[in-house]
């Protein structure tokens, strides 16, 4: 979940900034949340799957992803280009709020343990 905030926080912050080192700093944080999402993700997909079916289900999500992977690059790159900096932050602050909200209706659906 930290991760899923850091990453709505830094988009919002990098419309603030001014200066070089601000815009590094923003960077920096996102990379780190990237870097959370990474380390996290798959325990996510293992916490959900039953054991038998583990290694299909971490497959299966890493397919169903990868063409969105694939193009958000290039797409983030034309929004550069056309628009600068401040559309490309409000776009990745709202494709982060999207995902909190996804993440917090995927808990409720989630079956408890105990």
């Amino acid at each position: 979940m930290f991760s899923a905030v850091l990453s709505c926080v830094t988009p919002i912050a990098g419309l603030a900034v001014g200066s070089l080192w601000q815009y590094l700093a923003v960077f920096l944080l996102m990379g780190a949340a990237r870097g959370l999402c990474v380390v996290s993700y798959h325990n996510c997909v293992l916490e959900l799957m039953p054991m038998d079916l583990r290694a299909r289900g971490i497959g299966l999500a890493n397919f169903i992803r990868s063409p969105a992977c694939l193009i958000a690059s290039p797409i983030g790159g034309l929004i550069l280009v056309r628009c600068g900096y401040g559309a490309l932050f409000v776009t990745a602050a709202i494709g982060a709020a999207a995902s909190i909200v996804m993440l917090y209706l995927s808990r409720s659906t989630v079956p408890q343990s105990g």
